[in-house]
């Protein structure tokens, strides 16, 4: 029945196949994107940990993950602070958030207590994620430092050891020069007796 048929005019039908194209396009574009995001995030050897605008934990990669000791399903919507007991290294009292108390790209080192009691030496830096006319929350960096202070600590120990080393020797030197004159006096006066 030709009076109850929608027709098509052919340009629209053009524009209509040009729209999902293009659409189709950029939803293939951004699925590339966000999953080279995420594999770039989770592939970090720091923790990264993400908050909106409330302060709620949106994301946290398997670094952040382990150092804190909270899965990341089960950390999604908890406030930063509430995931992460961090403590002032210098006085041991907990720390406020660092959303709040770092600048932005300043670095701090704390004492990151796990959800299961596991105390890790860590430096956190804290960054604003914004759009162009908002701020969207907050990207936290954890970093690790245990095996740097360790190496450090090594470093400062073996630097000890050389400069006993070092003194040890000097000392055997001088020794070694009293000695020298001891004995020389020793046999002149050993050459006098035997005459």
């Amino acid at each position: 029945d030709g009076e109850h048929r929608v027709g098509l005019v052919p340009g629209d039908l053009r524009s209509a196949v040009e729209i999902a194209i293009y659409k189709h396009e950029m939803e293939r574009r951004l699925r590339t994107s966000e999953a080279w995001l995420s594999a770039t995030l989770r592939s970090i050897g720091d923790g990264v940990i993400a908050t909106n605008s409330s302060g709620e934990i949106v994301f946290l990669n398997p670094i952040a993950q382990q150092l804190t000791g909270w899965p990341a399903a089960e950390a999604q919507g908890l406030l930063l602070m509430d995931v992460m007991g961090l403590f002032e290294e210098s006085t041991g009292r907990q720390a406020k958030n660092p959303v709040y108390d770092l600048l932005g790209g300043e670095t701090r080192n704390y004492s990151l207590v796990s959800r299961k009691g596991v105390k890790t030496p860590v430096e956190v830096s804290c960054f604003e994620n914004q759009s162009d006319d908002e701020v969207l929350g907050m990207i936290l960096v954890v970093r690790d430092v245990s095996a740097r202070r360790e190496l450090e600590c090594r470093l400062i120990q073996s630097q000890r050891m050389e400069a006993v080393a070092n003194l040890a020797g000097g000392l055997a030197h001088d020794f070694n020069n009293q000695l020298t004159v001891i004995l020389g006096y020793a046999e002149e006066l050993a050459g006098r007796l035997d005459d």
